[in-house]
């Protein structure tokens, strides 16, 4: 059998299952029995079919990648220079969350564990001079967050 004897129904049912649905959920949209999902997803042509799905998934989100990047890169760095103080706390709390390791599941438990960022060349703050930076905490273990004086 030919990757092209699928019937319209069954290619339907290929691209939900290399959308990534579970057999179950795919049985449900497409009015078929869960067996009858399995069955085909365990074939050798739902294989196969699956196989050729993935791959050209797989290229065109290769190929999109770098534009989404480069997208995602520019509306960071637009919240990171934004005049607001909010905007460029949440944008910088963002990096760090993505950029620092995860603690431990025993550090991130106690309580009093703390993230700082503090606020470099604040014009918000310039009519206040010798005023202290502000700080934003994010209390891991409660997921608290406050900005600080």
């Amino acid at each position: 059998m030919k990757v092209t004897e699928l019937s319209p129904r069954q290619r339907r049912v290929l691209h939900k299952l290399a959308e990534g649905l579970p057999p179950s959920q795919v049985a449900l949209e497409t009015g078929y029995r869960p067996e009858t999902v399995s069955r085909l997803h365990r074939s050798e042509l739902g294989r196969t079919e699956l196989e050729r799905l993935r791959a050209v998934a797989e290229a065109a989100l290769a190929e999109a990648l770098p534009k989404l990047v480069a997208d995602a890169v520019t509306v960071l760095q637009r919240q990171l220079e934004s005049p607001l103080l909010e905007i460029r706390t949440q944008a910088a709390y963002f990096v760090l969350a993505k950029l620092t390791p995860k603690p431990t599941k025993d550090v991130a438990r106690q309580p009093g564990n703390v993230f700082e960022v503090v606020t470099v060349d604040d014009t918000s703050r310039a009519d206040r001079p010798g005023s202290p930076p502000l700080k934003f905490n994010k209390d891991v273990d409660h997921g608290k967050t406050d900005l600080q004086n």
